[in-house]
């Protein structure tokens, strides 16, 4: 999921909206010293719309200028408001650093402005960077403080970006289930309000994202169409690139290669533009995958130069694709050396993707336990007005959050000492009847007639092939005894269950190793 975040862009403009006017006219206003600052300052606010995403440097310029006006005019809120949209711009061109020295910036000149909205504004436009950077719990926190304040303020229009944005955060770190309880929330204040917005666009990106992510490809590529369709996308080279990635990934996995390939060289052309390094090595990753079926070569070249110059900039799932491609390439050239070395380093990426997957869980549980404690304070009516009491919120998170691990681990440590030590016990029991110091398991014979008299009934043949057979391996699989005794997993179960029964074994979480030790003890008397 490390690529879904440059999908939800929750960008409130602070300044008026006029769509209408044309680019080339309004920079001939506000490079025009000679214009009355008034002008000027309009000019800039309509250029500024226009071109945020289309000619981004270009609307920096003209955002410089627009401070320099408004420090010259006392103008703080706009001044404010100016550092604003320039943290947008540096955050979509992948300046995390930049946007958040520019944000804190707008927050610091807005201390003398009494408007909570704004406020939160620019904590939500924080909360972007967080999700940006990957810091799921901060972004959440960020996006939670800018809802209340939308909410208390009764502005719904705010509300529903933030619904949106949690939504986006739930999305990312994979629980499906809530993202789109959020994603829908803000779905239906948008209808409420009767008006079309550009972040009602964003929802439908981030709804196909959770198709494309349970892997309902058709339906993803349907919505991911129907956002790109939208009028509001037109001038958006963001949100047209991303729509245009992931186009072409459903029809990589639906194996459209043809279909695929158009839309990666779109997606390519505007990342060009965009100029995000990141998104354009996406880019690059995707438009090579789509012309993998008849130029396979040709792409196995380019990943193995990506690999050997960009590994470090790859993400976990642009690695896996990558190195997924160039382990059936060498399969299918019998460059079996190649292939072994590139499969050590797929196998080593995946084991990484999955500690991102526990890692997700542990921000899943932290994430919960906020909520949780939030409501428990709605429900007493505690509210946290001080510094102290946020501290100590925040520590008991943290005390229970390394709490849990600390049980998790000891829990761990536990349950293998003690599978540890029943079996060294088993290995005693079989060493006791010969009186060697050690005994093979597989040499090691269980006495059918003594186990049955000691139950005082008989086993059938097949429950007595599978007590041979964990005698053997105390610690083997269902699946790998029903593959040695030639039966359904099922019916070793149910095989397993009847002798736990006869033999009185009552540990839930060593039966095997219990119904070994009983065996051997019952086959040494």
């Amino acid at each position: 999921m490390s690529n879904a975040n440059r999908l939800a862009v929750f960008l409130i403009t602070l300044l008026p909206f006029f769509g209408t006017a044309q680019i080339d006219s309004l920079r001939t206003v506000w490079t025009n010293s000679e214009s009355s600052d008034t002008s000027r300052l309009k000019a800039i606010e309509e250029y500024h719309i226009l071109t945020q995403r289309v000619l981004p440097d270009s609307a920096l310029k003209a955002l410089d200028v627009y401070l320099s006006l408004t420090k010259q005019n006392g103008l703080v809120r706009k001044e404010a408001g100016a550092y604003v949209n320039k943290a947008n711009i540096f955050r979509d061109k992948g300046d995390f650093d930049q946007a958040l020295t520019l944000y804190n910036k707008a927050i610091e000149k807005s201390k003398g402005i009494d408007d909570e909205v704004f406020t939160g504004i620019i904590t939500a436009n924080k909360g972007n960077i967080y999700l940006e950077e990957l810091m799921y719990f901060e972004a959440f926190q960020a996006y939670t403080a800018a809802l209340k304040i939308f909410e208390s303020e009764n502005h719904n229009e705010f509300a529903a970006a933030m619904h949106n944005s949690i939504g986006n955060v739930y999305l990312q770190i994979e629980n499906f289930k809530l993202a789109e309880s959020y994603l829908k929330t803000a779905q239906n204040l948008y209808k409420q309000l009767e008006q079309t917005t550009h972040n009602q666009v964003i929802i439908i990106m981030n709804l196909a994202l959770i198709d494309f992510e349970t892997g309902d490809y058709l339906n993803s590529d349907s919505l991911f169409t129907q956002a790109l369709d939208s009028l509001e996308l037109k001038e958006d080279i963001i949100l047209r690139a991303g729509c245009y990635a992931y186009l072409a990934r459903t029809n990589l996995a639906l194996q459209n290669y043809q279909q695929a390939s158009s839309f990666a060289e779109e997606n390519l052309s505007l990342c060009e533009k965009i100029g995000n390094s990141s998104l354009l090595l996406e880019a690059r990753v995707i438009s090579l995958l789509s012309i993998g079926e008849r130029n396979a070569s040709v792409v196995a070249r380019e990943f193995v130069s990506m690999v050997e110059n960009q590994s470090a900039e790859l993400s976990n799932d642009l690695r896996e694709d990558v190195f997924g491609f160039l382990l059936e390439y060498y399969k299918d050239n019998n460059s079996w050396q190649e292939a072994l070395r590139i499969n050590e380093k797929l196998v080593d990426t995946q084991k990484k993707t999955q500690q991102e997957k526990n890692d997700l869980a542990l921000i899943r549980g932290t994430i919960k336990y906020e909520i949780d404690l939030e409501n428990e304070k709605t429900n007493s009516k505690l509210v946290l007005k001080n510094l102290r009491a946020s501290f100590l919120a925040y520590s008991l998170l943290g005390i229970a959050v390394f709490t849990f691990i600390i049980v998790i681990l000891y829990q761990k440590h536990i349950n293998i000492e003690k599978r540890t030590s029943l079996l060294s016990e088993i290995d005693k029991l079989r060493a006791a009847k010969s009186g060697a110091q050690w005994v093979n398991p597989v040499d090691f014979e269980l006495s059918r007639s003594k186990i049955e008299d000691a139950i005082g009934r008989g086993l059938n043949d097949t429950d007595w092939k599978v007590l041979q057979t964990i005698q053997a391996d105390p610690v083997i699989s269902n699946a790998k005894i029903a593959e040695r005794v030639f039966l359904s997993v099922d019916g070793i179960g149910s095989s397993l269950r009847r002798m736990y029964d006869y033999f009185g074994i009552k540990d839930s979480n060593y039966k095997k190793i219990s119904l070994v030790m009983k065996s051997i003890e019952y086959s040494n008397k």
